[in-house]
């Protein structure tokens, strides 16, 4: 070999007979393994990616199914609150009162007289001034009454079910109608005294006019009026008039008792007490006889309502001896479960999600409590008041005051969520599709259409509001009713 230089090093090479040359590793080329796997491997790989994103589709559309079907059975929802509601018709007068048919019986503008609008287009099918200046409320041929203001969803009756009972005032001197029908003690020079007007709802025909003798404020029960008040004598007077048929189903005429001040008077279905200074009389509100009062420290019992539980037991909430409010639960046959202090509300709508769970307003206390239906037992109380009838859905009970709406957990009465930022008297009513829940509240000086979700309370949506102050209340076909400033709107999804 030569002889290194500069910069040149030896050497020694040495051959390996039979050996193979090392292999160079190159880096792998993804697009190359990508070609080695076998096409059949491709088809699997894809077909469990499909299988497991169509499972879990395929479940969230059976919860979402199966939410919805559960909805669908909930009584008092409206349609869909996902998106803001729209505005069908607009009409005159403010306060509703029922619908028959497909007339919607409103109290007239500026709160004088009554009128029938139609309820698909809003417009005008009947107006009467008469009646309305003490309520008006429909009475049904089975003997149920409704009550105008109601939170709760508007039934319709069907044309001819039911009359319409309006209630005025008229001075006594020169008292002259058609069709008037008067007790025995006839016109006098007191005043004011009563005068029911009774119409068709579906026409606005009057039926008949019940001017009541004396000078007392009547009193609705069951399908009928009954009143007591003085005569131009000074003699207690009182009679029951049917409102279906005008018939006189009692009259009485009692002693002279001066001229008193100081008068109050209070009924039940069996009972009606009229008191002034040292005179009562209290009289059989079925026969008109006089009875004996309750004897002195004897309770006396007036109902405030009742109604059914889920599980065909029935609430009754009552005043007793005038001071404090009884509840009393029964079986649907009857039996006897528990009586306790507070009032039983019925919510405006349940889910189910609190079985055996009954609210109710404490006697005497602010605040609500829930008891358990079948026992009585006090399950929790929470300082959150209520101002109008809550929801029950989703775990939640939603409530609505005049300044704020919250929810408190069904199961522990612990607030979950609640907004207060409201200012007040932008009116009451709550309507719920099951997932929102919308109400009337005014913000920054705008009043305003506000959807919250039931579960978080976050607001959904706010749009302004067509009237400045009223009531909502759901319609059975999922429309909104919103009434006040003297006008009514039809809201639709």
């Amino acid at each position: 070999m030569r002889a290194p230089g500069r910069g040149q090093v030896d050497v020694e090479l040495v051959e390996a007979v039979g050996a193979a040359a090392p292999a160079v590793e190159r880096g792998a080329d993804w697009r190359e393994l990508v070609r080695r796997v076998p096409r059949r491997a491709w088809t699997v790989v894809a077909g469990v990616v499909v299988l497991t994103l169509g499972a879990g589709g395929f479940v969230e559309w059976r919860a979402e199914r199966a939410q919805t079907s559960r909805l669908e059975r909930i009584e008092g929802l409206t349609g869909s609150l996902a998106a803001p509601l729209t505005d069908v018709w607009e009409a005159p007068g403010e306060g509703v009162i029922g619908i028959i048919g497909d007339v919607l019986v409103l109290y007239g503008p500026e709160g004088e007289g009554v009128l029938g609008v139609g309820l698909d287009d809003g417009a005008p099918r009947w107006e009467r001034s008469p009646g309305g200046s003490f309520g008006c409320w429909f009475v049904r041929g089975d003997g149920g009454t409704r009550a105008g203001w109601w939170q709760g969803p508007v039934d319709v009756l069907e044309p001819g079910s039911a009359v319409l009972a309006c209630v005025d005032s008229v001075p006594f001197e020169g008292v002259s109608f058609p069709n008037v029908v008067t007790g025995s003690g006839g016109a006098s020079a007191l005043g004011p005294q009563s005068e029911v007007s009774v119409l068709d709802p579906a026409s606005g025909a009057i039926l008949r006019r019940l001017v009541l003798p004396g000078s007392g404020h009547p009193t609705q029960i069951e399908d009928s009026v009954v009143a007591v008040g003085l005569d131009a004598e000074d003699r207690l007077v009182g009679s029951r008039w049917s409102l279906l048929t005008g018939e006189l189903a009692w009259e009485y005429t009692g002693p002279n008792v001066g001229r008193v001040a100081g008068v109050s008077m209070w009924s039940d279905t069996e009972t009606m007490t009229w008191e002034a200074g040292d005179v009562s009389v209290t009289l059989d509100s079925r026969t008109g006889d006089a009875i004996d009062p309750p004897s002195e420290g004897e309770p006396g019992e007036s109902e405030l309502d009742r109604f059914t539980l889920p599980d065909g037991g029935t609430a009754v909430s009552s005043v007793i001896d005038g001071t404090g409010v009884e509840l009393t639960v029964t079986d649907a046959d009857g039996t006897p479960r528990f009586t306790t202090t507070g009032h039983a509300f019925e919510p405006l709508v349940d889910d189910g999600t609190a079985p055996h769970t009954m609210l109710v307003q404490p006697s005497g206390g602010a605040g609500i409590m829930a008891v358990d239906a079948r026992t009585g037992e006090d399950l929790w109380r929470s300082a959150t008041p209520r101002w109008a009838s809550p929801v029950v859905l989703a775990g939640r009970v939603v409530l609505r005051e005049k300044d704020r709406v919250a929810a408190v957990d069904v199961h522990t009465g612990e607030t979950v969520w609640e907004h207060d930022d409201h200012e007040p008297d932008a009116g009451g009513g709550l309507v719920t599709d099951g997932r929102t829940v919308l109400i009337l509240a005014r913000v920054d000086g705008q009043t305003s259409l506000v959807a919250r979700d039931v579960e978080t309370g976050e607001q959904l949506w706010r749009i302004p509001s067509p009237v400045d102050a009223g009531a909502l209340q759901p319609l059975r076909d999922g429309r909104v009713l919103l009434s006040g400033s003297r006008r009514t709107v039809l809201l639709a999804p």
